[in-house]
């Protein structure tokens, strides 16, 4: 791994921890054993470093994603290893995803993060969109609105369950919005289940 990118998974895991507003170079400094300015080289301002963090989840989530599509899964067995995905923050430490945490603090974003949370959330959304489709018309998905309008759900369903679970320390609470939703999409919900 690069100093380059020891800079951003010590950012991403303040901010995980404290949020963006809290993080300042000297406490990523601390974390990871570099001078501080070593890490202006790199990121010259806050704004750049929070840019270079959403990005990082970002490009991870794509790459996720193009294995997934390459996989010769089922559209539901897409759907699942999908929410399971965001299971896997919570087994991480209680965690939830980048986004979740940077939506907090929205009003005190900068344009620049702003403009990379916004395709975060859209290229998940498209990746929905175009599974949902592709699972409607080979029969697997049952859907009650359009594939925009049941992306939106989906994701607003889990980036909600992840900070409900996480406050009350609950992840069964979590599980059982991933249930309802394979249950209120899947025309045979039975043939699915949702792994843990």
């Amino acid at each position: 791994m690069n100093t380059k990118e020891r800079i951003i998974l010590g950012a991403e895991s303040l901010i995980s921890k404290r949020g963006f507003n809290a993080l300042t170079f000297k406490d990523i400094s601390e974390n990871i054993s570099i001078q501080k300015a070593r890490i202006h080289d790199f990121f010259p301002t806050k704004d750049e470093l929070g840019r270079a963090v959403v990005e990082k989840s970002r490009l991870s989530f794509l790459e996720w994603a193009h294995q997934i599509d390459l996989s010769s899964l089922k559209a539901t067995e897409k759907l699942s290893a999908f929410f399971a995905s965001y299971t896997h923050m919570l087994a991480d430490g209680n965690k939830i995803c980048i986004a979740g945490i940077l939506g907090t603090e929205l009003n005190k974003l900068s344009q620049l993060i702003l403009s990379e949370l916004r395709i975060y959330y859209l290229e998940r959304q498209e990746w929905l969109q175009k599974l949902l489709l592709n699972g409607y018309v080979n029969g697997s998905f049952s859907l009650k609105s359009s594939v925009e309008e049941e992306s939106i759900y989906i994701l607003s369903s889990l980036q909600g369950g992840l900070q409900i679970s996480r406050t009350n320390d609950d992840h069964d609470i979590f599980y059982t919005i991933c249930r309802q939703l394979l249950f209120q999409l899947v025309r045979k919900p039975q043939a699915v289940m949702f792994k843990i």
